[in-house]
């Protein structure tokens, strides 16, 4: 009953091994655990995404430099998360949360448990409301008579 639920969860959940030398951060492995909505997210196979060149490769280039300090608090944080655009199969992007959490540190490697969340449709909602918002404030502003809001 609970495998059954767990790969049903709309949640990508992972762990992972992270090399960090100085400003130096390498991911050295991802494995996916069992589910998937991974696959229905991405359009990208298990075993394709388990890739960490191959994951990376699909970050939005303006948000890379942002994953690897964040990766890099590690060395100080037991946690940390970062948002970010990810290309799927089909040519769109997703705006995914990242939550990254240590389970064992071994000089300079970290042994890692995730959860990766999809805010796409938040960030959608948030860019449909800026445009309202900036919509309104152009009538309001071109308008030859007074527009007032009411309580």
């Amino acid at each position: 009953m609970k495998d059954a639920l767990f790969k049903k969860l709309p949640i990508i959940i992972y762990e992972s091994i992270v090399s960090i030398k100085g400003e130096n951060v390498e991911i050295i492995s991802i494995d996916l655990l069992e589910n998937t909505y991974v696959e229905s997210l991405t359009g990208y196979t298990k075993e394709e995404l388990s890739d960490p060149l191959f994951w990376f490769s699909k970050i939005h280039e303006d948000d890379k430099h942002n994953i690897l300090e964040k990766l890099s608090a590690l060395k100080t944080d037991e946690s940390t998360s970062c948002t970010y655009r990810f290309l799927t199969k089909d040519g769109s992007y997703l705006y995914l949360k990242n939550n990254v959490y240590i389970l064992e540190k071994d000089g300079n490697t970290y042994k890692n448990i995730g959860f990766v969340e999809n805010l796409t449709d938040v960030f959608n909602l948030q860019v449909q409301l800026q445009q309202s918002l900036d919509l309104f404030r152009l009538l309001s502003d071109e308008s030859p008579v007074g527009v007032y809001m009411l309580g």
